[in-house]
C-alpha cells in the first residue's frame, strides 16, 4: 500500500499540471482573440503601437508608406484598413508641389482626427473633402490628415513645422480635444518596445503592462481609471459640483481641460502656430471636440470650449465648437467610448466643419476664381 502513495501523488500532480497547462493555453487563446492584431505582420503577436507609429525627437508620428489591416481595433472592435503616404499622413500620396487650382486643408489632431478605428472614407477628415467641394467650384480639395493617436498640441506644432508646411497648405485646421494639453503618460516608451516573450505571449504582455501601469500610477499618485469607476456611481449628469470632481479624477485625460495650468501649454502652442502661419502664408481655424459627458450632462460644462474660443479670438482665428452639434443628437449613441465619434457622428462633423470653413473670410480668398 505504501508503494501506491508515491504513484498516486505523481498521478495527482500530473493531472494538476495538465489541467494548469490546458488552462494557460485556453487563457492565451482567449486573450489573443480579444487583442488588437495587425493582420499582415508575422513573427508572433504584432506590436500594435508600432504597426504604424514611430517615436521621433518631435514626438510620435505615423510611419510613412504603411499599408496594414487592423483587426479588433481597441476602440471600435472592428477590422479597419490604414494606409499612410510618404509624408507620414493617413491617406493617399500627395506631391510636394501644389497643382494650380488645388486647395489644401491640413488637419492637425489626435486619434479623433486620424480615425484609425474606422476605414478612411468613414472618418470626418476624408468626408470633409466631399463636403467642401460644393463651396469651391472649379477647384480640387485636398484634406491632409496629419492626425496621430495620443499626441497633443506640442506634437501637432512639430508636425506642422517639420512636415506640414512643406506641403503648402492654404488653411490649417486645428482639431482640438480636451486632453491635448495634458503631458504624456511617461510609460508609453516602455510599453511599445517588447521583448520576445511579450511578442509571443498575450499573458506575459498583459501582466507586464499591468505592472508598468500600476507602477506609474503609484509614482504619479494618479488613479488612471478612477474616473471610469465614477461614471456609473456618481451624479455627474445633473450635479455641477460632482461633475467638477469627475473632471478632476480624469485630469490626466479629458479632465486636463479644467486644469488652469494646462492652458499655458495650449496658449504657447497657438502662438507657435500663429508664427508659422505668418511664415507660411496660410490661414488657421479651430474646431473643438467634446467629451461624451459634456454631451450627456444636463448642463454643457463648456468652460474648455469657451477658453479655446477666447484664445482663437486673441489670434484672430475662427473657431467652431462642436459641443452644440453633439448635444443636439444626445439621444443617439454617438461615441464608441468617451470621445471617439461613431460613423454617423463623423458624417455630421464633416458637414458642420465644411459649412463653418466655407463661411470664413480665409475660404473666400483661397476659393476665388482660378
Amino acid at each position: 500500500m505504501s508503494g501506491d502513495r508515491p504513484r498516486s501523488l505523481v498521478r495527482v500532480l500530473g493531472i494538476s499540471l495538465v489541467t494548469l497547462l490546458v488552462g494557460v493555453v485556453a487563457l492565451e487563446i482567449a486573450l489573443r482573440a480579444r487583442q488588437p492584431r495587425v493582420v499582415e505582420k508575422e513573427g508572433g503577436l504584432p506590436d500594435w503601437s508600432h504597426a504604424f507609429l514611430r517615436e521621433t525627437e518631435g514626438g510620435w508620428r505615423l510611419r510613412p508608406n504603411v499599408d496594414v489591416v487592423l483587426e479588433n481595433h481597441p476602440v471600435s472592435k472592428r477590422t479597419t484598413h490604414v494606409v499612410t503616404n510618404s509624408w507620414g499622413m493617413r491617406g493617399p500620396e500627395i506631391s510636394e508641389a501644389k497643382p494650380p487650382g488645388e486647395i489644401r486643408v491640413l488637419v492637425l489632431g489626435d486619434s479623433i482626427t486620424i480615425g484609425d478605428y474606422l476605414d478612411d472614407d468613414e472618418v470626418w477628415t476624408r468626408r470633409l473633402e466631399k463636403e467642401l467641394a460644393p463651396h469651391a467650384p472649379g477647384h480640387t480639395i485636398r484634406v491632409l490628415n496629419a492626425g496621430v493617436t495620443g499626441i497633443g498640441v506640442r506634437e501637432e506644432v512639430a508636425i506642422l513645422r517639420d512636415v506640414g508646411m512643406r506641403l503648402l497648405p492654404d488653411l490649417v485646421l486645428v482639431a482640438f480635444y480636451l486632453n491635448d494639453a495634458r503631458p504624456p503618460w511617461g510609460f508609453r516608451h516602455e510599453l511599445t518596445h517588447r521583448g520576445w516573450w511579450r511578442r509571443h505571449s498575450a499573458i506575459v504582455d498583459g501582466v507586464y503592462k499591468t505592472a508598468k501601469l500600476r507602477g506609474w500610477m503609484k509614482r504619479s499618485g494618479y488613479q488612471k481609471l478612477g474616473w471610469l469607476r465614477m461614471e456609473n456611481t456618481v451624479d455627474w449628469r445633473s450635479d455641477p459640483a460632482v461633475f467638477a470632481r469627475f473632471a478632476e479624477a480624469a485630469r490626466v485625460d479629458w479632465g486636463a481641460a479644467w486644469d488652469d495650468a494646462t492652458w499655458q501649454t495650449v496658449a504657447k502652442a497657438f502662438d507657435e502656430i500663429r508664427d508659422l502661419a505668418a511664415r507660411g502664408g496660410f490661414a488657421v481655424a479651430l474646431t473643438t471636440f467634446p467629451v461624451k459627458y459634456q454631451v450627456l450632462a444636463t448642463a454643457p460644462h463648456d468652460e474648455p470650449q469657451r477658453r479655446v474660443a477666447e484664445l482663437a479670438a486673441e489670434h484672430g482665428w475662427p473657431a467652431l465648437d462642436l459641443l452644440p452639434l453633439f448635444r443636439a443628437h444626445a439621444d443617439e449613441d454617438q461615441f464608441f467610448d468617451q470621445c471617439h465619434p461613431r460613423e454617423a457622428a463623423n458624417a455630421r462633423v464633416a458637414k458642420a466643419v465644411a459649412e463653418f470653413l466655407a463661411g470664413t473670410p480665409a475660404w473666400a480668398t483661397v476659393s476665388g476664381p482660378r
